[in-house]
């Protein structure tokens, strides 16, 4: 191999390397309509006319969204459709109150939420008059704290 050849080649792959960089940057600094497949697309459809004056962090969130959702088996998706209608039904107030305990919890040290996680889970397995009962302590119990 003779000299120029030899730095011929490195070059060009640390050309090519920082083009593909470059190219994904590109894509996800500017993701137009047209960047979505045909799915996403279908899945999006009612954002299309109003997408480009959507936030580029709202775009990527909604793709990323459509993503999830089509690898979801059909009961999660029943699941997560619950779940959103139970989230729609709340007021804007409320929602902010969930939003800053979610905020909350992702600060949390990873044992203290894997705790809390198991805690929830054990809840969540009780009967029903269990938990009321236990709602209703943990009710009574921060309104004293409160007070």
């Amino acid at each position: 191999m003779n000299k120029p050849e030899f730095f011929i080649k490195p070059f060009f792959i640390i050309i090519s390397f920082f083009f593909f960089i470059s190219s994904n940057n590109l894509y996800a600094d500017n993701l137009q309509w047209q960047d979505l497949s045909p799915e996403e697309q279908k899945s999006l459809n009612s954002f299309e006319k109003k997408w480009a004056d959507i936030p580029l962090k709202k775009r990527v969130r909604l793709r990323k969204g459509v993503r999830r959702w089509t690898e979801m088996t059909p009961e999660q998706q029943k699941k997560a459709k619950g779940r959103m209608k139970e989230w729609s039904k709340l007021s804007e107030d409320e929602k902010g109150q969930l939003k800053k305990r979610y905020e909350r919890f992702k600060n949390l040290p990873p044992e203290k939420r894997k705790q809390l996680r198991k805690k929830y889970q054990w809840f969540k397995n009780q009967p029903p008059e269990k938990r009321d009962h236990l709602k209703k302590m943990a009710a009574s119990t921060t309104k004293q704290t409160i007070i």
